[in-house]
C-alpha cells in the first residue's frame, strides 16, 4: 500500500489550559473521484490528510479561539486551504457538536530561527555551514525576518531577529569564541523554539547539524528528544533539520517527524536554494483563522474536518483536541 500523506499542523491560541490533549487521525481521508494521478509512485503528490495538532498558551480572553493550519502534500510542498474546506466544531460530550462560524484572518512576517553547528565534529564543514545558511537568508522575502544561533558545547544567540541581511550575513560570517568544544544539539533546539515561540505566525526553526549531540548522556536522550518535540508542537514551530557533515540522519529525521517540519539530507549546492522555497512554501500557505467559542468555561472538545478538493481527489481528514478554558 503507497504511505500517502498529508500533514496538516494545528496551533490554536487561546485563553485556556491544556487538558489532556489528544490528537486523532483519520486514516481513511482520501476519497479518489476518478483518474490516475501522474506522480511515479501512482499517487502524485496529493494524498489523505494526516493531522497533528498543538494548543498555545495566550492571554486571549476566554471563548476566543485563534487557530493556524498549515498543510503539506506528499511531496511536502504547501497546501492552499480556502476557509470553507476546513470545518470546526465543538462539544464537551462528545455526543453534541456545534458548528462555529471561522474567519481568516492575516499572517504576520515569516519568523525562522537559525541554528548553526560549531562543534568539534563540524571543524571540517564550517565553511559549508557558512555557505547553507548564507544561501538561505539570501532568500528571505524583505520583511521576513531571521535568528542566529551559534553552539557547541555553549549556545549562543548571536544575531537577533532582524530583517537586515547584512546584519544576519556578519553574524554568520563572523568568528565564535566557543567554536570547537561539543554538541550540545537539544539544549540549542529547544532554545531555538523558545525563541521563535514568541514571535507572531507563521514561525519555523531550521538546525544546521550533523545531528550528533555529545552534551546528553544515553539514558536521557529520548526524554531530551521528547521535551523538544513538546515544546515545538505545543508552540506551533515546525523544526526543519538539515544534515551536513558526518550526518546522524535518525535523529533529525525524528525531530523533524515529530514536529511537523522535514529533515533534508547533505543537500548539494543545487538543493540549497530549494530548502528554503520549500520551508517558506509550507509557511506562506498557512491559514490563520479566528472564531468566537460556543463555551467560555469548562473542557471544551474541538473537532477540525479538512475537506480539500485536489484534481481528481479529494483529500479528507480529521482530528479532536481538548483544552479547558481557565
Amino acid at each position: 500500500m503507497n504511505a500517502w500523506r498529508l500533514a496538516i499542523v494545528i496551533a490554536a491560541t487561546v485563553g485556556l489550559s491544556v487538558f489532556g490533549l489528544a490528537c486523532e487521525g483519520n486514516d481513511e481521508g482520501g476519497v479518489r473521484l476518478g483518474g490516475e494521478a501522474d506522480d511515479s509512485d501512482g499517487v502524485g503528490c496529493d494524498a489523505p490528510l494526516s493531522v497533528s495538532a498543538a494548543v498555545v498558551m495566550d492571554t486571549s480572553k476566554a471563548g476566543e479561539v485563534d487557530m493556524l493550519v498549515m498543510a503539506t502534500d506528499q511531496c511536502d510542498q504547501g497546501v492552499d486551504l480556502s476557509v470553507d474546506e476546513i470545518t470546526v466544531e465543538e462539544s464537551t460530550d462528545g455526543d453534541e457538536w456545534l458548528p462555529v462560524g471561522i474567519n481568516f484572518r492575516d499572517l504576520g512576517v515569516m519568523s525562522v530561527s537559525l541554528t548553526m553547528d560549531f562543534s568539534g565534529s563540524m571543524e571540517d564543514y564550517i565553511d559549508d555551514l557558512r555557505h547553507a545558511v548564507r544561501i538561505f537568508v539570501d532568500q528571505l522575502d524583505d520583511n521576513d525576518e531571521a535568528q542566529i544561533i551559534k553552539f557547541s558545547t555553549d549556545v549562543e544567540v548571536v544575531q537577533n531577529f532582524t530583517s537586515d541581511t547584512s546584519e544576519l550575513h556578519s553574524a554568520i560570517d563572523a568568528g565564535w569564541d566557543y567554536a570547537g568544544g561539543a554538541t550540545a544539539l537539544y539544549e540549542s533546539t529547544g532554545m531555538a523554539v523558545e525563541e521563535v515561540a514568541a514571535q507572531e505566525f507563521p514561525r519555523a526553526t531550521v538546525a544546521f547539524t550533523d545531528g550528533v549531540d555529545t552534551m546528553t548522556e544515553y539514558d536521557d536522550i529520548e526524554n531530551q528528544i521528547y521535551n523538544i518535540t513538546h515544546q515545538a508542537t505545543q508552540s506551533g514551530v515546525p523544526v526543519f533539520t538539515v544534515g551536513l557533515g558526518y550526518v546522524d540522519t535518525e535523529i533529525l529525521s525524528l525531530i523533524a517527524d515529530e514536529t511537523n517540519g522535514l529533515f533534508f539530507n547533505a543537500p548539494q549546492e543545487e538543493e540549497l536554494e530549494g530548502i528554503y522555497r520549500k520551508i517558506s512554501g509550507i509557511l506562506s500557505t498557512a491559514n490563520r483563522l479566528n472564531y468566537e467559542s460556543n463555551f467560555d468555561e469548562g473542557e471544551v472538545r474541538v473537532r477540525i474536518t479538512i475537506n480539500h478538493p485536489a484534481g481528481d481527489l479529494v483529500l479528507y481528514d480529521q482530528i479532536e483536541l481538548r483544552y479547558t478554558f481557565e
